[in-house]
């Protein structure tokens, strides 16, 4: 197992799913069997700040992390795209990465995920 620190930033331009009003983003992240959310953005429409940390833990860097964008709602929330990080790209640049993500729904760009990376336990090129 190897532990993360993944920072969920901000996300930009972000495809608008509310018909009425701004619509309520969070982010959902997956690793192996963990899930993760930031808080939901009440009324943060296509731009969302969060700024939050979460430590998670992968089954080693040959896996990858899955960033759900959602829009909360009362009945059911939506799905505005998704984002996904191989984890082997932050082994190849040492274990830390800051970047920015495409957001990505039925196959269309909808915007980026802002995501601060790093490994946190020894050298992460020791993995497969």
């Amino acid at each position: 197992m190897v532990s993360l620190v993944i920072t969920v930033m901000e996300a930009t331009n972000l495809r608008e799913t509310e018909f009425l009003g701004k619509q309520d983003p969070y982010v959902e992240i997956r690793t192996d069997n963990v899930v993760r959310n930031t808080t939901v953005k009440q009324n943060a429409g296509t731009n969302a700040t969060w700024r939050e940390e979460f430590r998670v833990t992968a089954r080693g860097m040959a896996g990858s992390v899955t960033f759900k964008i959602m829009n909360k709602n009362m009945i059911k929330d939506s799905l505005i795209g998704t984002a996904m990080l191989d984890l082997n790209q932050v082994a190849a640049v040492g274990g830390y990465m800051d970047t920015n993500l495409p957001v990505i729904s039925d196959g269309q760009h909808r915007g980026f995920l802002h995501i601060v990376i790093r490994w946190e336990d020894g050298d992460p090129t020791c993995y497969p």
